[in-house]
């Protein structure tokens, strides 16, 4: 039984690093555009780290990666006078604005200004898909539900916001209110660790 657990968290480990690698290739190709591939060339080995490649063989486990990435549509390869680039494809942009969606955070301020940001949305019923993608989403960013679609934070988000409606491409269905009190908000201020005396 032991053996089994071992087992299966080995399993857990090397795909969350598949994911990893994946997921940083892609970032490197997003942020620079193009990605030079020159895996002979002596700064290879720090491309490797970069992409936190580490294995006996971090060459060949790169372009691995790389063939499964292009069989999932994500990258492509081009050649311009003998130099071979990879390049997102247009699923692959997607896929990258998803990596950033993942990765932001709200920044807290060292003191809060006494002001609620509140994403109130209606979005109907045969979208209910994109209603619970935008509640998962408004959770991971650590906003507290106050209603099943009212939502609250006490720092500034509106920028996040703005990206996260681009990419769901959500309009009017999605708004951000800016509100000085809140009825009875003890819990929110309990909830977010903020001063409850004032």
């Amino acid at each position: 039984m032991v053996r089994q657990n071992i087992s299966l968290e080995g399993v857990a480990r090397k795909r969350l690093r598949r994911g990893q690698v994946q997921d940083a290739i892609i970032g490197a190709v997003a942020l620079s555009g193009i990605l030079v591939v020159a895996i002979a060339a002596p700064n290879a080995a720090r491309l490797f780290k970069d992409l936190n490649i580490a294995s006996q063989n971090p060459a060949h486990r790169f372009r691995e990666r790389i063939s499964v990435l292009r069989k999932k549509g994500l990258l492509k390869w081009n050649c311009v006078h003998g130099t071979y680039t990879l390049e997102l494809t247009r699923a692959g942009r997607d896929y990258a604005k998803r990596i950033h969606l993942r990765t932001i955070k709200i920044s807290e301020p060292r003191k809060w200004d006494g002001m609620w940001r509140i994403v109130i949305f209606d979005i109907p019923e045969k979208k209910r898909w994109l209603r619970d993608k935008v509640r998962h989403l408004l959770d991971d960013l650590g906003l507290y539900r106050l209603q099943d679609s009212v939502w609250v934070h006490p720092y500034d988000f509106e920028e996040i916001l703005e990206i996260l409606k681009k990419d769901l491409k959500v309009g009017a269905e999605m708004r951000y209110v800016v509100a000085t009190a809140i009825e009875w908000d003890e819990p929110l201020r309990e909830h977010f660790s903020l001063d409850t005396t004032s």
